[in-house]
């Protein structure tokens, strides 16, 4: 840093070479400490996502309240805020010229100019790119769902009010809201009850198998029509779009969803992410085990996965930590971190269980998981 000494570009240029250095253009640039350079800046590291959305001009967002690790959010990804020291020395300057690639003298005439030095900070924002953190949504609208007659005003929240609790990119945040089939109602995102939901579906059926029509291709209007008495046509229009798809007036209802909620309907429910079974009792039985009520921490979920059996295999366990997986980690990566695994020999064809072995680091060797030693 230049002290209250000025030197002219003679001095400047003999000091250089006596150190070694030269310089191929007519400039030199000596840093002074700006007068207010107790200013308060901080540094953030600019990942490729960062960097576009700043120079698009793109809304760029903290999120986290007080009790939350903060992150950062742009459009459709989400970052995890660490502070990371450097033991480098950072100069920040307004006016610093960068020399050219081809190192051509760009200037004339040989002069020295002022560089200010606004800060130097010893510490940077790092960025690690994260999962959506979407429990918190879940939570939040399980609070006050929907049960046809809506009487409060309590515990009902916008898009605005999700964005502002539930550290998210709003692409994300919307298509969490869709996962869960929640709906619009007068500008708030709300869950329908699950005894309400079912109500309206078993109507849709029954009027549909009343009236002979195609599960393929049914009137949306005349639905409406006949069941807006005991429904209003938002709701038939969402729970529809739940179960499949509209075109216009064409309703198709997908047949794997229909049948999943028909055996939710009867077991509480069926099926993968649902249900678990168990073929070795006398008689066969099957019960509810859903992965919605299942924790987000993932040591914690294995846990009690594992509580519930000692042994999974890799097609069994998967609908309930595959949503765990995020850019950073893969579903490999999280098995490999929580689980073994072994080969159970009793079985006709070879077939991989997937044993519990909490906070245990694990290796692949082949196509087995296998504890590293």
């Amino acid at each position: 840093m230049a002290g209250n000494l000025k030197r002219d570009y003679t001095q400047i240029s003999q000091s250089a070479e006596q150190a070694g250095l030269s310089s191929h253009l007519n400039l030199v640039q000596e840093l002074v400490l700006s007068p207010d350079n107790n200013r308060q800046f901080q540094l953030l590291e600019a990942t490729p996502e960062i960097l576009e959305a700043i120079e698009s001009s793109r809304k760029i967002v903290f999120r986290g309240e007080e009790e939350d690790d903060v992150t950062l959010c742009v459009d459709n990804a989400t970052f995890d805020v660490r502070i990371a020291e450097t033991s480098n020395t950072l100069l920040l300057s307004p006016n610093c010229i960068w020399p050219q690639r081809d190192h051509g003298s760009s200037f004339q005439e040989c002069k020295v100019q002022e560089c200010q030095t606004w800060a130097i900070p010893k510490s940077y924002l790092e960025l690690r790119k994260c999962g959506p953190r979407i429990h918190k949504l879940k939570r939040l609208l399980q609070e006050n769902p929907f049960k046809g007659v809506d009487d409060t005003k309590e515990n009902k929240y916008t898009l605005k009010d999700l964005l502002n609790k539930v550290q998210a990119s709003e692409g994300e945040l919307l298509a969490a809201i869709e996962a869960m089939n929640a709906c619009n109602i007068d500008g708030y995102w709300r869950i329908l009850d699950e005894s309400y939901k079912e109500q309206v579906f078993q109507c849709i059926i029954n009027l549909v198998e009343e009236k002979d029509w195609n599960f393929h291709n049914f009137s949306l209007g005349e639905c409406c029509d006949i069941l807006e008495e005991l429904y209003p046509r938002y709701i038939i229009n969402h729970c529809i779009k739940c179960y499949g798809t509209i075109d216009e007036d064409k309703c198709f209802l997908d047949e794997d969803k229909v049948c999943r909620q028909c055996a939710i309907s009867i077991l509480k429910p069926a099926g993968k992410g649902y249900a678990l079974t168990d073929t070795t009792s006398k008689p066969p039985v099957i019960w509810l085990f859903q992965v919605s009520e299942l924790p987000p921490d993932p040591y914690v979920r294995f846990n009690k996965l594992f509580k519930v059996r000692t042994k999974w295999s890799l097609e069994e366990i998967e609908p309930y930590i595959k949503d765990l997986a995020t850019g950073s980690q893969s579903l490999n990566t999280i098995l490999l971190k929580y689980t073994r695994t072994s080969t159970d020999l009793t079985l006709f064809s070879k077939c991989t269980l997937i044993i519990g072995f909490y906070g245990c680091n694990a290796e692949r060797n082949t196509d087995y998981f296998t504890e590293r030693r």
